[in-house]
Order: C-alpha cells, then sequence, then structure tokens
C-alpha cells in the first residue's frame, strides 16, 4: 500500500475522532467566513486593518537553464495540456509577477486555532485570508477542513502575534521565508508583541527565532487542537513570496550581529552536499567534488551545522553550487551578486530559488542533471554531467547578471 493512502485515512480517522469528540465537549466552529479588510471596515471598535507595504509588480529575470536542457521535450510531452501550461510558466515566468500587500490585522477578543491555523473574530467569522483551515460539514477531513466543533479556547493575558500559516513549518526553506519576515510586519505596525504563535517543532526554528530576538518565553507552539483566546490577537498577510523589503529584513538583521562575516577576506566558493538527505541527492558527487575542488571550492553539509554557522559560511560566499534543497534559501544571507548554479531534473521544475536569487541581486543557472528514477520522480536521486557543469560554472563566472 502507498504511504499517500495510509496518510489519507489516518487524516480520515483522526478528523472523524476529533470531529465527534469536539461535538460534544467543544465549541461551535465558525458558520461565516471573510477576508479581515471586509471585516475590519465593518468592525472598526473590535479590529484594525494596517496596510505596511502596498501591492506592486515585482520584475522578475528570465531563467537560465543548462545542463540536460534536451530532457525537457520529452517530458513536456508526457503532460497533460494543463499540468504542461503550469510547467511552462515556472521555467518561462513573465516578466513580471504581482506582490500582495503587506498588511497586519490586530483584533481584540480574536482567536487562533491550529497548526494550519484559523483566526476567529470575536463574532465568530473565519477570515480566511489569515489562515488556512476551513470549517465544512462535508468534504474529506482534513489539515484544512475541520468538521465539528473546536476546543474550548485558553485565555492568554496580552497580546499575541500569529507568524504560523498553513505550511510555514514544512522546512527550513519555508520558515524562513514565509514565516520569518512577519517580524518586519509587526515591528513596522509598531505593536508590542508579548508571545507568538510560531512553528517550533525544529531545531532551526528554535535558533533562528532566537537569531532574530524572540525568546523562548515568549513562544507558543503552534499544535492542531490548540485553540487560544488572547487579549489581543495580531494576524498578518500570507507571504507567498518575499518582497525586497523582507529579503532586506533578514539580510540587514544577521548583517549586523557581532558575529557576521560579512566581507571577511575573499569570497568563498562553495559546494551544498545533500549527502544526510534521504532524496535528491547527486549520486556522482565525488567526481563533482573533484572537479570543483579544481576551481577552488569546498564542500559542506549543513545538517553538521548550527544555523549561525550556516549564515556566516553563506555571508561569505560569492559562488554557491549544490542540489535543489531548503538549504539554498541561505542565499538571502549572502551580498548582492553571488553566482549560484541549482542543480534540479526535469521532474522538479519549481522556480522558488530563481525568484529568490532575484530579489536578492544574485545570478542563478537552473542546471539540469539526469533523474535516477525512484518511487517519486520530483524526489529523484541526481548524476550530473561533470563536463556540462564544469563549462557552465566557467561561463557563469564570466557573466554579467541578467536584469530583472
Amino acid at each position: 500500500m502507498k504511504k499517500p493512502r495510509i496518510e489519507k485515512w489516518g487524516a480520515e480517522i483522526h478528523g472523524w475522532l476529533r470531529e465527534q469528540y469536539f461535538s460534544v465537549f467543544g465549541i461551535p466552529a465558525p458558520r461565516s467566513e471573510r477576508h479581515s479588510r471586509d471585516w475590519a471596515a465593518n468592525q472598526p471598535a473590535k479590529g484594525g486593518w494596517i496596510e505596511i507595504s502596498p501591492p506592486r509588480l515585482e520584475s522578475i529575470a528570465p531563467r537560465k537553464i543548462e545542463g540536460a536542457v534536451d530532457e525537457i521535450q520529452p517530458h513536456l510531452e508526457s503532460l497533460s495540456e494543463e499540468v504542461r501550461r503550469r510547467y511552462l510558466e515556472e521555467i518561462y515566468p513573465a516578466a513580471s509577477y504581482q506582490c500582495d500587500a503587506d498588511y497586519v490585522v490586530p483584533m481584540e477578543g480574536g482567536r487562533v486555532v491550529g497548526k494550519m491555523i484559523a483566526m476567529i473574530t470575536p463574532d465568530n467569522c473565519n477570515l480566511t485570508d489569515l489562515g488556512a483551515i476551513r470549517f465544512s460539514n462535508g468534504g474529506p477531513h482534513c489539515r484544512w477542513n475541520y468538521r465539528g466543533g473546536l476546543p474550548s479556547p485558553t485565555r492568554l493575558p496580552g497580546s499575541l502575534g500569529v507568524m504560523s500559516f498553513s505550511v510555514c513549518g514544512m522546512n527550513y526553506f519555508h520558515f524562513l521565508v514565509e514565516c520569518l519576515p512577519k517580524l518586519r510586519l509587526f515591528e513596522e505596525a509598531g505593536i508590542d508583541i508579548d508571545h507568538y504563535y510560531v512553528p517550533y517543532q525544529q531545531r532551526y526554528t528554535k535558533q533562528l527565532l532566537k537569531l532574530f530576538g524572540v525568546r523562548s518565553e515568549q513562544v507558543i507552539p503552534e499544535a492542531s487542537n490548540r485553540h487560544l483566546a488572547p487579549d489581543l490577537l495580531v494576524g498578518c498577510s500570507p507571504i507567498a513570496f518575499p518582497r525586497r523589503e523582507a529579503r532586506e529584513f533578514l539580510y540587514s538583521r544577521m548583517a549586523a550581529q557581532p558575529w557576521a562575516k560579512m566581507g571577511k577576506g575573499k569570497g568563498k566558493r562553495i559546494y551544498i552536499s545533500r549527502a544526510k538527505a534521504g532524496w535528491r541527492k547527486v549520486l556522482n558527487e565525488s567526481e563533482v567534488m573533484a572537479m570543483l575542488a579544481r576551481h577552488g571550492f569546498q564542500r559542506y553539509v549543513l545538517e553538521d551545522l548550527s544555523v549561525q554557522e550556516q549564515i556566516q559560511l553563506f555571508q561569505q560566499a560569492e559562488t554557491i553550487v549544490g542540489p535543489h534543497g531548503a538549504g539554498l534559501a541561505n542565499v538571502v544571507f549572502t551580498p548582492p551578486g553571488a553566482k549560484v548554479i541549482e542543480i534540479g531534473t526535469v521532474y522538479r521544475p519549481f522556480g522558488y530559488f530563481h525568484r529568490l536569487c532575484t530579489q536578492c541581486d544574485h545570478d542563478l543557472v537552473w542546471f539540469l542533471g539526469h533523474a535516477v528514477q525512484g518511487t517519486r520522480k520530483e524526489e529523484s536521486h541526481i548524476v550530473v554531467d561533470v563536463a556540462q557543469l564544469e563549462d557552465c560554472l566557467e561561463r557563469q563566472q564570466t557573466s554579467s547578471p541578467v536584469a530583472a
């Protein structure tokens, strides 16, 4: 039996048990939903809507693709028309994309529920833009769909800033890029936060929050059945992808630390290994490193480093090579103008790092290796054509970044 099917059944059983229990021992779930801006406009005495950054178009550089580019067309031919359209939008993005407004929503008497989170108003309305949970009497049970009642809320004195949203605690990339920049929004709104509702299960979440000034006693970890009612609930807009202001917040805060390694000697050339990961490993890494070593590269396994050490490493980097993985999000700490080669396969075309490097003013190449088939194609291990990678590296070192 496939694991996804087991997980689906497990979620359905867990959801059914939750529904039965809280239908008896809980409180009613919201029966209405609205966008926070509409709700705040009609309830000015109960909450506010503070715009921090207005919506705007963000420019994005064309995506550079090298390596096994001949594998793209056969892969496209295997896809349905709709999937092919989305694939092409990823690898050949438009010259700009819409960046929604950043905003903060403070409310007295509000509540927050769960891990995917729902932000609930004093009049029991679910604010759909601030959380991923929906309340329904039908449909399958899952992390996004709650049926039945809710656990009784726990009162919390003071203010609670909600940083959780959807899967922002899923891995290092999502937490760093989608969660941490919310600290900037709270600051710019001028609201003092006593506690933070945030993903807190992983070692890196604890380390990053501490580095950005959040004390452990201020943290309330997100939890599936947690339901909190603080004196002041403060939510903020989801960060699907960061603006330049968010990147500058992350970069400048760490550059200002006394332990920062900004401008310390000649820039490093680094290779980020996924040797300890369960998927997307470079199987001929020893051959790749033998070539890269001739060009002055050093190999690093990020799992062996603390978050502070990772930040220091990327602060010193001028060229970064590595397979697609969350650790590459550390490019936000690298001074503008770095050269980045992201190694991947045609089965994983996502442009996360392309957009991120555009915001950081780095020059990125998506280098395609050959996928070694496994149970999930998008997580395939990779075999790299070393000669092609060396040619790509040499061309990139002499090229100028493509302007966005």
